[in-house]
């Protein structure tokens, strides 16, 4: 939840990158709040090299009737561009 806030900005540009039309952040606040942990919908997941968001993915909880289990589909994976190359974030 804290750290939320330095994520809207990474989200908008995820979708900059993707040629994305009428973004606002109240919206994707709206949208992407309900993907913090616990939650029954999804998970985000940041991507930090040191005190820094260099990343973030969003995970949507699904099923799957033919396997009959629970999966995970990973909707969204954005690395900001400065950081893209460097390798693994530890």
């Amino acid at each position: 939840e804290d750290e939320f806030e330095v994520l809207v900005p990474m989200i908008a540009a995820y979708q900059r990158f993707y040629e994305a039309r009428d973004i606002r952040d109240e919206r994707n606040r709206a949208f992407f709040r309900r993907f913090l942990a616990p939650s029954d919908d999804g998970m985000l997941i940041g991507a930090w090299r040191g005190d820094r968001l260099v990343g973030y993915s969003c995970l949507y909880w699904h099923f799957s009737s033919t396997r009959a289990v629970e999966t995970v589909l990973m909707n969204d994976l954005y690395v900001d561009e400065a950081a893209r190359g460097a390798g693994l974030v530890k």
